[in-house]
């Protein structure tokens, strides 16, 4: 792989795993434009690390309070006193129940996601889909849940996070936006806006790290976990880089009702995707 392909992929991978334009049918996309017939296992999972580093950057105080509650949950079981006293433990359930729907269906398609990614008019078919959601979450209604009950605000429940939890699952097939997917649901489940941004980042961070593990299994167990060091560095700086601005711009733009921006993009990516399967 060469410097140029590597910074290309990583902008691409910076972009869109955060912006709701879906990164693996743009993925899909830029690997057949670039000529990369062979999917580089090791390079694929770099990208996931830097996008990781992206959102533990942004929410990193969310991160340290999710954790320590997860230790203080454990604590709390072995002494035969659980409770969710604190809206960061909460959350931390209900982020567990989220991320449930994607750990089975992930493990379950684990062999086919290659067949499905080189299927762009899969990828193209599920970027259309995801240009109607954007055009959708503009006219939803507003919503009053987060994780804390206070004045005007309604708690989020199980069930509210096991739907989206099922978008988020739905979203594995390539093109389909992980991030439009679950902000969408969210809203449908009227989570305020702030919440729904921030419950699908993350939540992004379970789904990214099990992405990690099984690719990263997969190219030890075949014996292809090599890259060359100058394109991962480039690729993986690129990432992290684009990952933290585009995270920034979209809970800007989600204030601005402007989602349909990215409804026109997909239609014409989606479209793109389509006439390069007939090719």
């Amino acid at each position: 792989m060469t410097i140029f392909n590597a910074f290309i992929l990583g902008l691409v991978q910076g972009l869109t795993e955060f912006l709701p334009v879906s990164s693996s049918g743009h993925l899909a996309i830029f690997d057949r434009l670039l000529g990369i017939n062979d999917s580089n296992v090791a390079f694929a999972v770099l990208l996931h690390l830097a996008t990781l580093i992206s959102v533990s950057f942004i929410y990193y105080r969310d991160i340290l309070e999710l954790v320590r509650e997860f230790f203080g949950m454990i604590f709390d079981l072995f002494r035969g006193k659980f409770n969710i006293r604190s809206p960061y433990r909460k959350l931390l359930i209900l982020l567990i129940v989220a991320t449930i729907p994607a750990a089975v269906l992930g493990l379950l398609l684990n062999d086919w996601f290659d067949t499905f990614m080189a299927n762009l008019l899969l990828v193209g078919c599920m970027l259309l889909l995801t240009c109607l959601l954007m055009f959708l979450v503009d006219r939803l209604p507003g919503g009053v849940k987060n994780e804390k009950a206070s004045s005007g605000n309604k708690k989020a429940t199980a069930l509210d996070a096991l739907f989206v939890g099922i978008a988020q699952a739905f979203a594995l097939l390539p093109g389909l936006s992980r991030s439009g997917s679950t902000i969408v649901a969210g809203r449908i489940r009227k989570f305020d806006k702030n919440f729904a941004i921030r419950f699908s980042f993350l939540m992004s961070i379970p789904t990214i790290l099990g992405a990690v593990l099984l690719e990263g299994y997969s190219a030890i167990k075949t014996g292809s976990f090599s890259v060359e060091l100058l394109p991962a560095i480039v690729g993986f700086i690129t990432a992290a880089a684009v990952g933290i601005v585009a995270i920034k711009f979209l809970i800007k733009l989600l204030n601005q009702k402007k989602f349909y921006y990215f409804g026109i993009y997909c239609a014409v990516a989606g479209i793109v995707s389509i006439v390069l399967h007939f090719i």
